[in-house]
């Protein structure tokens, strides 16, 4: 007898294979557990490996202008980012029925990490440097994918908006302290990637050298400090809803060296580079705020495996803004000395 799981499973394969067949491409698909929006898959024909996605339309809801925003960056990140692949018409994409936008890349064999071991803490700064120099140099502003993004005073008002009966008083309270400390503080404005993490980089299988970005949806027009700090908020955490180490500056001093030997600030003046400090404890500080506010919410936007999934992770963001801010003198020493060696 057939198992209802494995009925089940089999259901949930229906649709990629629909979708990979407009690329003409058929073969084994299994399910990829990465990511908190889109779903994803591996199809391997024949010994060809794809990465299939199904981009999330609750979260984009104009899944379209996030391809014509991704023909934009690719036309400046050339080989730094894997290009998606044309169906049998000639297109990037395929809407299915229900308007869902499916698109296929070519699988490029690589390692990727959550935690980055030490080697690779330099390749992954100097990897999003050299995405910030080359976006910067885009003329035509990406159109907007999601209202707002990274904008304090959005997600701050949408917290406000959510009733916070329960088990969240302490959080509460950390929002209510943090709130008016955390400003945004502007340095520049230019095309930014939107979602600097350290598992949006793939690394080449043998030696020690960052070779793609990936992840590339959330390309918009930003400030730089927002991927930076997100990049250093990433290298100090794995999972989302875990701690897995302090704040090593050790660890961050080598990002930092990487990131601005192929990126150069246009202003590099003592506010710019306090608020390059202060940017990763903004970073999380926001992603904490986003995780409780769905967690209050019902869990709508980020996916989840249990219930608190989300409220665990906006504990583990907030221990993260308490770390950064524990460590602001180390870090201004290091980007400051940065700094100089940039003007000198």
């Amino acid at each position: 007898m057939v198992s209802m799981c494995y009925l089940s499973h089999l259901l949930d394969l229906m649709q990629p294979r629909i979708a990979a067949s407009h690329w003409g491409i058929t073969g084994k698909i299994e399910p990829l557990d990465t990511g908190h929006i889109n779903s994803s898959y591996i199809v391997d024909d024949d010994g060809l490996c794809y990465f299939l996605q199904r981009v999330n339309r609750n979260v984009f809801r104009r899944p379209e202008s996030v391809m014509r925003n991704l023909e934009i960056a690719l036309s400046v990140l050339q080989e730094l980012a894997v290009k998606p692949i044309q169906d049998k018409e000639g297109k990037k994409y395929w809407l299915d029925e229900n308007r869902d936008l499916w698109r296929i890349y070519p699988y490029v064999e690589h390692r990727s990490f959550s935690i980055l071991p030490y080697d690779l803490l330099w390749e992954a700064g100097n990897m999003y440097g050299r995405v910030l120099s080359r976006l910067r140099t885009v003329d035509i502003a990406p159109e907007i994918v999601i209202e707002d993004f990274h904008r304090m005073d959005k997600y701050l008002r949408e917290f406000d908006e959510q009733i916070t009966e329960g088990n969240v008083s302490e959080e509460v309270a950390f929002i209510e302290i943090q709130r008016n400390n955390l400003i945004d503080a502007k340095t520049e404005f230019q095309v930014i990637h939107g979602d600097c993490k350290t598992n949006n980089l793939l690394f080449d299988p043998s030696v020690l050298k960052a070779t793609h970005v990936v992840d590339l949806d959330t390309i918009m027009m930003g400030d730089p400090i927002w991927d930076f700090g997100d990049l250093l908020r990433s290298t100090t955490i794995g999972g989302e809803e875990s701690i897995s180490a302090s704040v090593d500056v050790g660890r961050l001093g080598k990002v930092i060296e990487g990131f601005f030997s192929a990126y150069q600030p246009k202003r590099l003046d003592k506010q710019v580079v306090l608020s390059y400090v202060r940017s990763p404890a903004y970073m999380s500080f926001m992603l904490g705020i986003r995780f409780l506010t769905d967690f209050l919410n019902g869990n709508r936007y980020f996916k989840v495996d249990y219930s608190d999934q989300n409220l665990h992770r906006a504990r583990s963001q907030f221990e993260l803004v308490t770390m950064f801010q524990s460590k602001e003198d180390q870090l201004q020493a290091i980007i400051g000395e940065c700094a100089t060696a940039l003007v000198c």
